[in-house]
């Protein structure tokens, strides 16, 4: 069941109940707590926040900026002066009851999202990717997640259910696997010219390492916005059969 998680630094900062809007809830109190479990839970419908830090703004644009699709409802009360951040839906209210009864019909009102299995992340790693036996041929990772990636290319696009060998590099190891293409974009979407891949046959070991890989990131990136993401390095002792040593 998709949730709603709610950020308060106070107990009766969002005085809700189990369920919200018809999902339910998980309560966090801290800013940490809150991008961990946005993180951690894919199936995230949205997130409701009693923001009390003027620092707040810029973990909200973080947020979106990580999440563009999350539905994020901020309550603030009439003497909140603090900046708005475009993409959030704001409802002010003289109290809390009020709050969270405005915020019950925004959640039971809003669409939906598709959400992924993983969440995914963007660095710039390299692959090398080869077809039906043929020549290695060179890409760039666009983003990346434990059940495949989104990769870029001046080259041309294969069509969907092509099978495929995979060598992602990382800083200091590189994880080979099988992959099927899953989908194609143009230019004019908002993803570069390239094409989705879907791992096939990825141990689950190889896939809970790439999936702690991108939550730490997105963890990272969240609290430290602005920050250069840098290309993962994977100790030993946590490498599968799957990945090497460069």
């Amino acid at each position: 069941m998709e949730k709603v998680i709610i950020y308060s630094k106070t107990v009766s900062g969002i005085p809700a109940g189990p369920s919200l809007g018809g999902f339910a809830v998980r309560k966090v109190s801290s800013i940490r707590s809150l991008v961990e479990a946005l993180a951690e839970e894919p199936s995230i419908a949205g997130i409701c926040v009693h923001p009390t830090d003027e620092d707040f703004p810029a973990v909200l644009e973080s947020i979106h900026a990580a999440f563009p699709r999350l539905n994020i409802c901020v309550l603030t009360g009439p003497a909140y002066t603090a900046s708005r951040v475009e993409g959030c839906r704001y409802i002010t209210a003289d109290s809390p009851e009020d709050s969270i009864r405005e915020a019950e019909k925004y959640f039971a009102n809003i669409e939906t999202l598709n959400q992924r299995e993983y969440n995914r992340f963007s660095w710039p790693l390299k692959v090398a990717v080869r077809f039906d036996g043929g020549e290695w041929e060179s890409h760039r990772v666009h983003s990346l997640s434990a059940g495949g990636a989104f990769l870029a290319t001046s080259a041309r696009v294969p069509p969907p259910g092509s099978a495929c060998e995979m060598i992602v590099e990382f800083q200091n190891c590189r994880l080979h696997t099988r992959a099927e293409v899953v989908d194609a974009r143009q230019s004019s979407s908002n993803l570069p010219f390239g094409f989705g891949v879907r791992f096939v046959g990825l141990e689950p070991e190889s896939a809970a390492l790439v999936n702690k890989i991108v939550q730490n990131a997105l963890v990272k990136r969240l609290l430290e916005p602005g920050q250069k993401s840098e290309i993962p390095s994977i100790g030993e002792e946590e490498l599968t059969l799957q990945f090497e040593i460069s």
